[in-house]
């Protein structure tokens, strides 16, 4: 306290100096004496200079503060300045000296400590100290706000504009009124908060000093949703309102409240498109598992199946024909005979009136595909005939007998015939052929009446239509069904279904090795000789 009293000494020893003549302005009634502790780091001028700027707007007569206020004090007397101010000699007088020299009614003193965050003001009035007191605040600023309001009593006007206006403001909890705002508060510095509905509550720190006008703009933020979009699905993105560039996944976004459109999108799979209806108090999350777009699917299964181009099936076969059996060549009678057509006076006859005729049996096949075509490589069937009905009798060539047939069975055989395929997924391919083939049918019958049994054969060209479904269980195994239509070329409709299971086979020959490697060979320019 003895540096620091020293140190007062120092700077108000010049006004001793001074004749009374120097003061015939306005009488300054407070002098602000600025000091600093030896071990604060804090300036003295950095003291001075806030409590001057408090008071800038203040009536200069009644406030004089620190070494400049008294320069500016001696100046408006239009006088030199002492050497004691000067530094040419030193300054001794005594302190009361001083205060009568300015013929000040009142001395506070403010000695800082550290940062400033603990002051202390000695207030006296010119002879001796009244009273000290100690501010502990955050910092210096804040507390020689405080100090200057409450010695000085006065007041200082703050305006408040926000974007958007309308918004409350509030100091300590109390309202101040709707933006824009204005009121007269005690010289200080304050942390008013401003709110508005869809915006964060913002607090902001003001300055009021004396006779002045502070003017606070400040642009709130809007609140925002909070939305979390979490896919473990490869390279998938988060757009929102069909933005061009995608957001990671697996990450928090702040969106405005409202209607929003959020679609999750990667390579090869199917959009997840989700319409979001938000409110500022929003957190949301949404966990999205993407699909396999369908043409991934096609393209999935089209290289699964070109890796394995080779099917061997293998399905039971229903068959149903009608056939008059006319030219069928037997051995009845000792003879090789035609079954032809019966005489005017048998009744019961097929001729003209077609049998039909019912088959079960099995069919295997071997198909090749290439991308969307296919082809059958062979295909052999057998099937038990039945002959519906007891009374199918045929009368033989070059004799009066009938023979009744009564069963059989067929052998049947396709090559080569071409067909087209589509994947609509991995599971499910239909597909569809059409070519030729040929039949082997043998028939069993009886001499009428109750003559020994014969046998009769039939060969005929095959004109088929088949169209189907593979349902693919897994990359081996398959299930299919079948339908059949076509003619027996001069004998009838032939119409059937096979249902079976099949198995993919890997490309042994090579063939879809080559002709892709045709396909990407280079074409190749010949080369012109330089001289032409």
């Amino acid at each position: 306290m003895l540096r620091i009293t020293a140190a007062l000494h120092l700077l108000l020893v010049v006004l001793c100096l001074l004749p009374t003549a120097v003061f015939a302005q306005p009488v300054a009634t407070t002098l602000w004496i600025p000091l600093t502790d030896e071990e604060a780091t804090v300036s003295r001028q950095l003291v001075e200079g806030i409590i001057h700027d408090v008071l800038l707007n203040a009536d200069d007569a009644f406030h004089v503060v620190g070494l400049q206020g008294i320069e500016e004090y001696i100046g408006r007397g239009g006088l030199p300045l002492p050497p004691c101010l000067e530094g040419r000699e030193p300054c001794v007088s005594p302190y009361h000296a001083v205060v009568q020299s300015f013929d000040a009614n009142r001395v506070v003193t403010v000695v800082a400590y550290g940062e400033g965050e603990t002051i202390d003001v000695i207030v006296g009035d010119g002879e001796t100290e009244q009273e000290t007191l100690r501010y502990e605040g955050p910092d210096l600023r804040t507390n020689l706000f405080a100090i200057v309001s409450d010695l000085t009593g006065l007041s200082g006007t703050l305006i408040v504009h926000s974007e958007p206006a309308g918004a409350e403001v509030s100091l300590d909890g109390e309202p101040l009124g709707v933006t824009p705002v204005e009121v007269s508060l005690p010289v200080g510095s304050y942390e008013i908060a401003i709110e508005a509905d869809g915006f964060y509550r913002q607090i902001e720190g003001v300055e009021l000093r004396a006779n002045d006008t502070t003017i606070h703009r400040v642009a709130l933020s809007q609140r925002f949703a909070s939305v979390t979009v979490r896919s473990g699905t490869p390279g998938a993105l988060v757009h929102f309102d069909d933005e061009e560039e995608g957001r990671p996944v697996n990450d928090t976004y702040r969106l405005e409240p409202g209607t929003h459109v959020m679609e999750v999108r990667s390579e090869g799979y199917d959009t997840d498109r989700r319409i979001l209806e938000l409110v500022p108090t929003d957190e949301r999350e949404y966990s999205v598992v993407l699909q396999l777009s369908r043409a991934t699917l096609r393209a999935r299964a089209e290289e699964r199946i070109q890796q394995w181009p080779l099917l061997l099936q293998v399905g039971l076969t229903g068959l149903l024909t009608s056939d008059d059996l006319k030219g069928a060549t037997g051995s009845a009678f000792d003879a090789t005979r035609d079954v032809t057509c019966p005489t005017s006076d048998v009744s019961e006859s097929g001729c003209g009136n077609r049998a039909r005729i019912g088959h079960l049996g099995m069919r295997a096949d071997a198909v090749y595909n290439y991308r969307n075509f296919e082809i059958l490589l062979f295909g052999i069937g057998f099937d038990g005939t039945n002959l519906r009905g007891d009374d199918l009798a045929y009368q033989l060539e070059g004799t009066n007998e009938l023979v009744r047939l009564t069963g059989g069975y067929e052998v049947s055989l396709r090559l080569l015939q071409p067909g087209v395929r589509y994947l609509i997924n991995d599971r499910i391919e239909p597909y569809g052929r059409a070519g030729v083939g040929l039949a082997w049918d043998r028939w069993r019958g009886n001499e009428l009446p109750n003559g020994p049994d014969t046998s009769f054969m039939q060969t005929s060209l095959l004109l088929e239509l088949h169209a189907g479904v593979r349902y693919h269980l897994n990359p081996l195994v398959y299930a299919y069904g079948q339908g059949d239509v076509g003619t027996a070329v001069g004998r009838g409709f032939r119409g059937g279904a096979t249902f079976g299971i099949g198995m993919n086979i890997p490309d042994i020959f090579g063939i879809q090795r080559a002709i892709e490697r045709r396909r990407s060979r280079p074409e190749t320019t010949p080369e012109v000789p330089g001289e032409l």
